[in-house]
């Protein structure tokens, strides 16, 4: 067991897990049972794994449900994710590996599945360092207002976009510099942000790490963000389309394929070509993974900056996979994923599709050469889709011979009913567009 120096004052830890969304779910303990829970874990009940966005366990799936009787798990500490936010001076925040009540570690739990595919992409001698792009929408109203408010008449920050308008993003350099100083208090460093293209949209700069750093960093971020705007009496939103007429708010994730001593591959060399193919060839069955709501799809739409089909190209904001050169390698971007991803799971599914890539040794096609938009708007069938909505998504993901080898039968099957259970979760909604298109004329 690795001891924590807590800062000074600290008297509450708060142990928490990446549930199935991402966010971060767990119990406040006081700091003397720290020692006791680290060593023997936190007992818990395990709705995390079974949990949809509105943090309401799901009763029927198999790993836990009214079947097992919600039993208790353990929550271990992962000592070197400790981070502190200034609002809660006395809490440290501490996340955990998820076991059973007997010690086994669950493989079910997204951290899980995403250190399989780590341990996977070693074996075949490559490493690869990781991070995510996020975009957000700031607004002025609070989130107790915007919830009374049926989050309508919500006003952006600023009423002109402020896309790398320095200016403009200026004006909410307070509330961006509070979320840089609690990046900062979680050993997070900042690189740099800007405006969007969306009123209000903004975009935070992390470093890479290896994949699970960054996930953990990511869902880190994300609870920084709305915890300082909630403090601030605003709202954030990482929703991957807040509204039909501004732009959508995606999750870009860059990759940087190295051999297992970080040394970096040749400039698009073999490995790298296979890895991109893999991602091209696989990703579309594992979209899921990168979309995993119904609204994550409106999205991916001709036109958007967001990917529509199956593409690659150099520095080409319209394909899914786009390459930029740098000095020593090529870094892959990852264009696919929205705002509201979960990141273990995404990189997971980012890392099953390239090493498949890798051990069929694909054969990259050639790159798109301008819009990749132009084959959807022409309906060029002989064009690779992605999947339009969660219907065809899901059911791309149940068919995945790919998700079930990558990983494993009964995991494959927890992700597609956490999924099926989403996608019914829409199915009777009456929206306010279809009552606005229809009351009167249908």
């Amino acid at each position: 067991m690795k001891n924590i120096s807590f800062h000074d004052g600290v008297d509450t830890v708060a142990v928490c897990v990446p549930d199935t969304v991402g966010r971060l779910i767990g119990k406040r303990i006081a700091v003397a049972r720290y020692n006791e829970i680290a060593e023997r874990g936190l007992p818990m009940p395990d709705y995390h794994l079974v949990n949809g966005i509105e943090n309401v366990p799901y009763k029927d799936l198999e790993i836990t449900g009214e079947s097992t009787g919600f039993g208790n798990g353990l929550l271990i500490p992962i000592p070197d994710t400790c981070f502190y936010l200034s609002d809660e001076p006395n809490t440290a925040f501490v996340l955990a590996e998820p076991q059973s009540i007997d010690g086994i570690l669950i493989e079910q739990a997204p951290r899980q599945i995403l250190k399989r595919q780590l341990e996977r992409l070693s074996r075949r001698g490559i490493a690869a360092r990781v991070a995510s792009e996020l975009e957000f929408f700031l607004f002025q109203n609070s989130y107790e207002a915007a919830y009374h408010e049926g989050y309508k008449q919500l006003e952006p920050f600023y009423h002109f976009h402020a896309d790398w308008d320095v200016l403009l993003a200026g004006y909410v350099e307070p509330t961006i510099r509070a979320i840089r100083n609690e990046l900062i208090n979680s050993k997070i460093e900042f690189e740099g942000y800007q405006g969007e293209g969306g009123a209000g949209q903004y975009e935070i700069n992390m470093p890479p790490g290896n994949a699970i750093e960054a996930a953990d960093k990511h869902s880190i971020f994300k609870h920084i963000v709305k915890s300082v705007a909630h403090s601030k009496r605003c709202s954030a939103s990482f929703m991957a389309k807040i509204d039909s007429n501004v732009p959508g708010s995606s999750c870009h994730v860059h990759i940087s394929l190295t051999d297992i001593d970080g040394k970096p591959f040749d400039q698009l060399g073999d490995t790298e070509r296979s890895f991109i193919a893999g991602l091209l060839s696989f990703s579309p069955e594992l979209t899921l993974l990168h979309a995993p709501y119904e609204n994550s799809y409106r999205r991916l739409r001709p036109g958007t900056f967001a990917p529509c089909d199956v593409s690659w190209g150099w520095d080409n904001r319209t394909v899914m996979v786009r390459l930029i050169r740098q000095s020593d390698q090529t870094r892959i971007e990852f264009r696919l994923p929205g705002g509201d991803v979960n990141p273990y799971l995404c990189f997971a599914g980012i890392l099953a599709a390239g090493i498949e890539g890798v051990d069929q040794e694909l054969e990259l096609p050639a790159p798109t050469e301008g819009s990749a938009y132009k084959n959807v708007m022409n309906h060029d069938e002989s064009e690779p889709k992605l999947p339009l909505d969660l219907t065809q998504s899901l059911e791309a993901f149940r068919k995945s011979e790919l998700a079930k080898k990558s990983f494993s039968i009964p995991v494959h099957k927890h992700l597609f009913d956490l999924g099926l259970h989403e996608l019914n979760a829409g199915r009777s909604i009456v929206t306010d567009w279809q009552m606005e298109r229809g009351f009167e004329r249908a």
